[in-house]
């Protein structure tokens, strides 16, 4: 277990200024077996010992990996948008569980599924930043959540499709400022954007 913090202050992004009062945004992430084998017995799958032992020794990878690049995503969508993440603390749990990856925006809590980033599991492994730009993916229906995009057009057009789709309309697409921090945070994540952090 590990508390990751963040302090966001002034952000100049692409060009223009954007600021906003200084954040502060914990995210917790942690890995816990005991609440991966309560969440496999109802199910009766099977959570092998060798992913277990190669997660917790690919964790602080993923710890290395957000900490360098979380916070520039984190502060570019508050900076374009205007608006702040909770300030409560955020829990991101990585889970070994045969369930997909999911937001509790009502509890602060997120789960990133972890099976297909490991090696014990799959011969061909999604890459660490892949499933940390999946918990950036899961902070962002928190944010979406606590601050809802109001008379979208995007979801009266989708009004009657499933709840499931309707809950990414925003993240697949996004409005302009949206868009603007999802580049930024590609290119940093790729180590593309100097100078601005």
């Amino acid at each position: 277990m590990r508390v990751v913090l963040n302090t966001f202050l002034l952000v100049t992004l692409l060009g223009f200024g954007c600021s906003s009062q200084a954040t502060l945004l914990r995210v917790k992430v942690e890995y816990n077996p005991s609440e991966d084998l309560a969440c496999s017995l109802p199910t009766g799958s099977s959570i092998k010992e060798e992913w277990k032992a190669e997660l917790l020794s690919r964790e602080p990878e993923f710890l290395r990996i957000w900490e360098a690049q979380g916070p520039r995503c984190l502060a570019a969508t508050e900076a374009i948008s205007g608006k702040k993440f909770p300030s409560q603390e955020i829990v991101a749990r990585l889970t070994l569980c045969n369930s997909p990856s999911k937001s509790f925006p009502e509890t602060g809590r997120v789960t990133i599924n972890m099976r297909f980033a490991l090696k014990s599991f799959t011969p061909e492994p999604v890459s660490m930043r892949y499933k940390v730009d999946t918990l950036f993916h899961e902070l962002l229906h928190i944010f979406l959540n606590q601050n809802p995009i109001k008379n979208s057009v995007l979801l009266k057009k989708h009004a009657t499709e499933d709840e499931r789709v309707r809950d990414h309309l925003h993240l697949i697409v996004p409005p302009e400022g949206a868009r603007r921090a999802m580049r930024l945070c590609q290119c940093t994540l790729r180590g593309e954007v100097e100078g601005r952090s």
